[in-house]
């Protein structure tokens, strides 16, 4: 966090403060004014920049394991829902003759009880 430039704000805001203190002589505010803004800009433009490519050097956050978590989880989720949903219906008089194994085989079901 500190590398991708989060610090900023707090920097800013002293240094806001020092601007507006009447304590301070003139030209001692517009120096530390500044400095902050300089210290802030060459962070967002440097670190700011860069911190993607950091990121993926150091494979931190691997993107394709994430996308697959959240893929298998989803569809564990789905397969619950759908194969509980299917329970409930077959127990309404309303579906009585339906044959579930055969509704079951042509929504594939199976194959994603096997993953």
């Amino acid at each position: 966090m500190s590398y991708g430039g989060l610090r900023g704000a707090i920097s800013l805001s002293l240094g806001l403060l020092i601007l507006l203190d009447e304590r301070f002589n003139k030209k001692f505010r517009d120096l530390c004014l500044f400095y902050v803004l300089a210290v802030i800009v060459s962070t967002v433009c440097f670190n700011g920049l860069t911190i993607k490519f950091l990121i993926q050097l150091t494979g931190f956050l691997d993107e394709e394991q994430i996308k697959k978590n959240i893929k298998k989880n989803m569809t564990c989720l789905l397969f619950d829902q759908t194969e509980k949903r299917m329970k409930e219906l077959s127990e309404m008089n309303e579906f009585a003759g339906v044959q579930w194994d055969n509704v079951g085989k042509l929504t594939k079901l199976t194959k994603f009880k096997e993953a």
